[in-house]
C-alpha cells in the first residue's frame, strides 16, 4: 500500500518557516519505509489514507521512526529503541493494512526472547557479572534461567506466568477496541477542573 504524504520535520520548520514540507507530492510507502514518524502515527496515517483522507505526518524529534528506530545512544553503539517487540503488532492491523513485509515472519518458537547482561556488576541486582537472563516458550529452560539468580523465583515462575496469562486473556480484546470514554466514569465536577 502506498499513499501520498507530506513529511514535516518540526526542527527544520525553524529554518525554513512553518509548514514547509521536506518532500512535496512524493509517494512514500508507509508500510515498507524505515524512515517515517512514530509507529503509532504510521498506523493512524495508513488507516486515514486507506479511508481516502489526505495525510500529514509531523515528527517532533530529530529522527523519524518513533519506537521503531535504531539510533546511537552511546557513542559508537547503535541500539534498537523498541523494534524487538514486533510481536506486539496487532494481527488486525497487519491484516487491515495488508502489511506484506517481505522479511516479516512469525517468531520461531525455539528462539528465545531476552536480554544479555554482558557487564552485570559483581553483587549487583542480577548477581555475578556476565550472566544473562534469556526467556523463551519452554518452561524447563525458563526455570533453569531464572534459577541461576533465585531458585525460589524459578519455582514461583509457573504461577506468575499463569496469572499473567489470565490478565492477557482478559485484556486482549481491548487491544483492538476503541478506548473507553473516561468522561462517563468521572463526576461532572472532576471534568471541569
Amino acid at each position: 500500500m502506498t499513499v501520498d504524504v507530506e513529511l514535516f520535520d518540526v526542527l527544520a520548520q525553524r529554518e525554513r518557516g512553518l509548514h514547509q514540507p521536506m518532500s512535496r507530492g512524493k509517494t512514500v510507502s508507509l508500510v515498507r519505509s524505515a524512515w517515517a514518524p512514530s509507529h503509532n502515527g504510521l498506523v493512524a496515517a495508513a488507516y486515514l489514507a486507506k479511508a481516502g483522507r489526505r495525510v500529514c505526518l509531523l515528527e517532533r524529534r530529530h529522527l523519524l521512526g518513533g519506537a521503531a528506530v535504531t539510533e546511537e545512544i552511546v557513542p559508537g553503539f547503535r541500539f534498537s529503541r523498541a523494534s524487538y517487540v514486533l510481536g506486539l503488532l496487532r494481527p488486525r492491523v497487519y491484516r487491515d493494512l495488508d502489511l506484506g513485509f517481505p522479511t516479516l515472519a512469525p517468531w520461531p518458537e525455539d528462539l528465545p526472547a531476552g536480554s544479555q547482561l554482558l557487564h552485570a556488576p559483581e553483587g549487583g541486582p542480577l548477581g555475578r557479572g556476565g550472566r544473562s537472563l534469556t526467556l523463551g516458550p519452554r518452561e524447563d529452560m525458563n526455570h533453569q534461567q531464572v534459577a541461576q539468580f533465585s531458585a525460589k523465583d524459578a519455582d514461583a515462575l509457573p504461577r506468575l506466568e499463569a496469572l499473567l496469562n489470565k490478565f492477557a486473556e482478559a485484556l486482549a480484546p481491548l487491544m483492538d477496541a476503541p478506548p473507553p470514554n473516561l468522561n462517563k466514569f468521572m463526576p461532572q465536577d472532576s471534568r471541569e477542573k
